[in-house]
């Protein structure tokens, strides 16, 4: 009975002194139980509504939606029902609506929401959390944004920031100007610079990207060096390294392994182009294979196509194709019919054809030859 009614006592001073912004300090010199607004204290502070606060070392519980405390350092276990306004809050930091600290180091809980400036730690927000520098784990329901992120950064829903390094994990997607790390989302992911390993449920945009990214659908990059695998397409500017696209890819420079489901594409293609399709460029250099075709003005290499060979302008190497067509011919063809403008090698196939060849040998069966 004594118990409660100390307890009860205490709340309503709580109350009286707090509404007012006065306090009841049993302490001494400094440290003991602060009963309302204590601007100073070391020990347990008990307070309705923060105004003015100064330093709090303890355990401090505040209810109400506090006032302005622009100096406000608080330090050890805070906990309150609507949050804190603080300069700085170091240790275990719970609110059940929200909370504002210009610093905050340690563990921050709100169910709600969480503003700072500079947070190192551990941060969860039940709905959101936004902070300019975040350093460590932070976490949110829905969403969460930040200007620079170090760590594990987590958003139910979505995430966004500038500048991300580490972990990052969206429900559905995020987006950032510069992504260093590991990041994962169900839906997509857009940034202006990737670095690490991306992977994204749907797609993937972005304008510089190093290293290994994979898309359920597709992927569109300005500039990718790395490995990209999608089940759809890939597109871009430049693209180097390993690429693997479930219907096609294309690219103004492809280089490296391209492999399609039915096409590669791009004004330049240099490496290895496999696919079951076709592939076509301006510049062909390197070794390719399309069942339909391979196509583009120059060719160099190794072009095996099952039904049309086309080189435009100027074809050196091997290739093969039910139909060979050349413009400059140097090296070897195999096909049913072939043809070059200029034949400088070997011509191989039911019939042949070379523009260069003084009549009658034009046009011969089986293989047709012109020296250099």
């Amino acid at each position: 009975m004594r118990r409660s009614l100390v307890i009860t006592c205490c709340l309503i001073c709580v109350m009286a002194f707090g509404a007012a912004a006065r306090s009841l300090d049993l302490a001494v010199r400094g440290y003991g139980v602060g009963l309302g607004n204590s601007k100073n204290i070391n020990g347990i502070r008990l307070n309705f509504v923060d105004s003015d606060v100064e330093k709090v070392n303890g355990v401090n519980l505040t209810l109400w939606k506090p006032r302005s405390s622009p100096d406000a350092e608080i330090n050890g276990v805070s906990l309150g029902i609507i949050g804190f306004d603080a300069y700085k809050i170091t240790g275990l930091n719970v609110a059940i609506i929200g909370m504002y600290a210009e610093m905050l180091r340690g563990v921050t809980i709100a169910g709600i929401g969480i503003e700072s400036q500079n947070v190192r730690g551990f941060m969860f927000a039940g709905i959101g959390a936004g902070a300019t520098t975040v350093k460590g784990i932070s976490l949110a329901g829905i969403g969460i944004g930040a200007q620079e992120v170090t760590g594990l950064f987590v958003g139910g829903i979505g995430a966004g920031a500038s500048d991300i390094r580490g972990i990052s994990l969206a429900g559905i997607g995020f987006g950032a100007e510069t992504m260093k790390g590991f990041s994962f989302s169900l839906i997509g992911q857009a940034a202006t610079d990737f670095t690490g390993l991306a992977i994204s449920g749907i797609g993937l945009a972005g304008d510089n990207a190093r290293g290994i990214f994979i898309a359920g659908l597709g992927m569109g990059m300005n500039d990718l060096t790395g490995g990209a695998i999608t089940l759809i397409g890939i597109g871009g500017n430049s693209l180097k390294g390993l690429m693997v696209a479930g219907l096609g890819l294309g690219g103004n420079e492809v280089r490296g392994l391209a492999i399609a489901g039915i096409g590669v594409g791009g004004q330049e293609i240099s490496g290895l182009a496999l696919t079951v399709g076709g592939v076509g460029g301006q510049d062909l250099h390197g070794g390719f294979t399309g069942l339909l075709g391979v196509g583009g003005e120059t060719v160099r290499g190794v072009a095996l196509a099952g039904l049309y060979l086309k080189a435009e302008d100027y074809f050196k190497g091997f290739g093969t194709g039910a139909y060979t067509n050349i413009g400059e011919q140097r090296g070897v063809t195999i096909g049913l019919l072939n043809t070059a403008d200029e034949l400088h090698g070997f011509q191989i196939g039911i019939l042949n054809w070379a523009g260069n060849n003084r009549s009658p040998f034009k046009l011969l069966p089986l293989i047709n030859y012109h020296g250099n």
